[in-house]
């Protein structure tokens, strides 16, 4: 009403804004002062604005659900440790019966019973989608299968998934996407069943080792529909298998090659993918020149090429590539040692237009010439990464560059020259910077106080930025207290003492309000207690990294514990002064910590590790390597009837006695 007396211009915010900043204050004040339920497009983007915001309670997850009754698709990827055994019955109660799209991906907090008996209420349900979720075994595939009309199945990462799994899905599902990128156990047992699967459209079996070249005939002779296909890292597979599948799938508009072998006839034969969309070479042997001059003069519509570690391409290949493929939006070619400014020589207006993302990370020969070729972008580009491009990122290139892409909002700068002067240019030119790495420069305290200018700023990393102090860090936490959700400033120096190693030099930062800040990493040795109180106010903290700081105390910890209640994961390895205390402290106050990390702790015995296995329900990932007092029978008793545990590496010498213990729970990484 104040607005429209005034007759003020109202600044318009989206729904998404807004649902933004009601997680941020608590959807329980919302839920508090609702006048009825939201419509669910609103609850909606409440839930995923809460799971972004890891704020989402097993109470905020059950009323949002109640306003999402009848609602055919679902998503609660990325939960983490938010959603439990609780909300998935939720889900089954109040909004399963009409649900067509359903994605947990990396969901690490309920068990196995209670996704089944979700599956079992989701009559309708067409895609799943349950990337590195913890329990997802065959017998959840099982529960899976019985909906006849299942199209799409994620299951990457998930390494327990075994041949019988993917037959199930096979002979009941009429599967139209499989994605089984990292599932181990898979073979070529599975990819032959497949081949009954006429109506397949994209399979991924990439870090499969043991898919061979055996049933590849099959499966692309009766799936004729496969138009993306992910071989990565499958080194079975050979280039004459690839021409077959090339032969047999000209319409293919996905195709993953990474770490493959490439022959010249299989090169003369992506002449025939015409259709093709998005091409990752990296790192596969046998790309040359030729191979870029044939999908350059034959793939007209490509979009994504990715050539990292491709050192026999040179200029002649990628100019090819920059002439020819006008549509293409993301070009990598990181260590392509041989690439230089002239590959990016072309007529004015010739470079594709719409290229937004740019890798050129250890091209030394570059400088900044090539800024110049590529001007037409100015208002395009988005990404771009210089890490090693020392010639190309002096001071005054950074400066050019910074002048011609404004609108940049990642750049990677490692290893670079940047100063003052070119930092400030920098900060001041590209406002809408939200990933910044600085890894390895010469920047110090008070040229970062020029991040002010970039209020948009996601991700910071300044790791082995030498002349950095501790003062940095209010300076960084004060400029960008509006979105910085992950700051890195590792600074170990190994060959430093307490006394002469400059990043730890000056006084304490004082503690700082921050409440957006994720995950922070600062690794590095000789770091004093007293220099670790600003922690204290980063209360929306989920992952901390301290490895490798001696000096830290129990102290310490108990202040981290007790301020930082949404901790989930925690690295205090070589942190050797720390004892029994700080496991019981993590044990009273961390009750959402799903990783701890924590080698050559030699002071940490088994009884503080139990109280931590007994009281952090959510514990899904220990790694306890070179801690010689922890590894008792008792201990490993209590890790084998931890129900959410699905990763305990103890090393090598205890590796055959975890197997025992948790020879019933297969899904568990040893």
């Amino acid at each position: 009403e104040g607005t429209l007396q005034s007759k003020a211009p109202v600044p318009m915010r989206s729904l998404r804004e807004l649902c933004v900043e009601a997680a941020a204050l608590g959807v329980e004040h919302v839920r508090a002062s609702a006048k009825g339920k939201p419509p669910q497009g609103v609850a909606q983007e409440l839930l995923a604005a809460c799971i972004t915001s890891k704020s989402l309670s097993e109470e905020t997850a059950e009323w949002l659900f109640t306003c999402l009754c009848g609602v055919r698709s679902l998503s609660l990827a990325n939960s983490l440790t938010m959603v439990t055994d609780r909300t998935l019955d939720a889900i089954l109660q109040l909004c399963s019966a009409q649900l067509v799209e359903l994605d947990l991906s990396w969901c690490l907090s309920f068990s196995e019973q209670a996704l089944i008996r979700l599956l079992g209420g989701t009559p309708n349900l067409r895609r799943l989608a349950v990337v590195k979720t913890g329990g997802v075994t065959d017998a959840v595939v099982h529960a899976a299968a019985q909906h006849r009309g299942l199209a799409s199945v994620d299951l990457s990462r998930c390494t327990t998934i075994t041949n019988a799994a993917v037959e199930e899905l096979a002979t009941t599902c009429p599967l139209e996407e499989l994605n089984l990128f990292a599932c181990y156990r898979v073979n070529d047992v599975a990819l032959r069943s497949l081949a009954q699967c006429r109506r397949l459209a994209s399979l991924s079996v990439g870090r499969c080792p043991d898919v061979s070249d055996e049933c590849l005939h099959e499966l692309v002779s009766s799936c004729s529909n496969l138009v993306q296909l992910n071989f990565a890292r499958c080194r079975r597979v050979t280039a004459s298998a690839l021409g077959h599948v090339v032969t047999a799938l000209p319409g293919l508009q996905f195709l993953d090659l990474s770490y493959l072998t490439i022959d010249a006839t299989l090169i003369q034969k992506f002449a025939l993918l015409t259709e093709l969309r998005v091409l990752y070479l990296s790192s596969a042997r046998g790309v040359t020149d030729a191979a870029l001059l044939c999908i350059a003069s034959h793939c007209p519509k490509l979009e994504r090429l990715y050539l990292s570690g491709q050192r026999a391409v040179t200029d002649l290949g990628v100019n090819s590539i920059i002439n020819n493929c006008k549509y293409l939006n993301c070009l990598n070619i990181s260590v392509c040692a041989e690439v230089s400014d002239h590959a990016f020589d072309a007529p004015r207006g010739t470079v594709p237009p719409g290229l937004n993302t740019l890798n050129l990370s250890h091209c030394r020969k570059l400088t900044h010439g090539c800024v110049y070729s590529l001007g037409s972008l100015g208002h395009v580009l988005r990404k771009l990464e210089l890490s090693e491009c020392t010639r190309m990122t002096t001071p005054d290139g950074i400066e050019l560059i910074a002048n011609t892409f404004p609108e940049l909002q990642l750049i990677d700068l490692t290893s670079s020259s940047v100063d003052a002067n070119s930092f400030a240019v920098l900060a001041r030119r590209c406002p809408h910077m939200r990933w910044l790495i600085l890894s390895s420069t010469s920047l110090c305290d008070t040229d970062l106080a020029e991040l002010a200018h970039m209020q948009s700023l996601e991700l910071l990393n300044l790791t082995s930025c030498h002349h950095l102090t501790l003062g940095v860090i209010p300076v960084v936490l004060r400029c960008c207290s509006r979105r910085l959700t992950r700051f890195d400033i590792a600074m170990c120096n190994e060959d430093a003492d307490c006394e002469t190693m400059a990043p730890w030099r000056g006084p304490p930062p004082p503690v700082l309000q921050h409440r957006v800040l994720e995950s922070f990493i600062l690794t590095g040795n000789n770091l004093r207690p007293d220099c670790c109180e600003f922690i204290r106010g980063l209360s929306n903290l989920q992952s901390l990294i301290l490895a490798g700081n001696p000096l830290l105390t129990d102290d310490v910890v108990e202040g981290i514990a007790t301020s930082c209640l949404l901790l989930q994961t925690l690295d205090i390895s070589e942190c050797t002064l720390l004892t029994d205390a700080s496991l019981g402290s993590l044990a009273e106050h961390s009750r959402h910590l799903a990783i701890l990390i924590m080698a050559c702790c030699k002071n940490m015995t088994a009884a503080g590790l139990r109280l931590v296995v007994a009281r952090c329900g959510k514990l899904n990932s220990l790694r306890a390597t070179n801690c010689p007092l922890v590894a008792t029978q008792d201990l490993f008793d209590a890790l084998a009837a931890h129900p959410a545990l699905h990763e305990v590496v103890m090393g090598t010498k205890y590796r055959h006695q975890l197997l025992r213990r948790f020879q019933n729970r297969p899904e568990v990484i040893i």
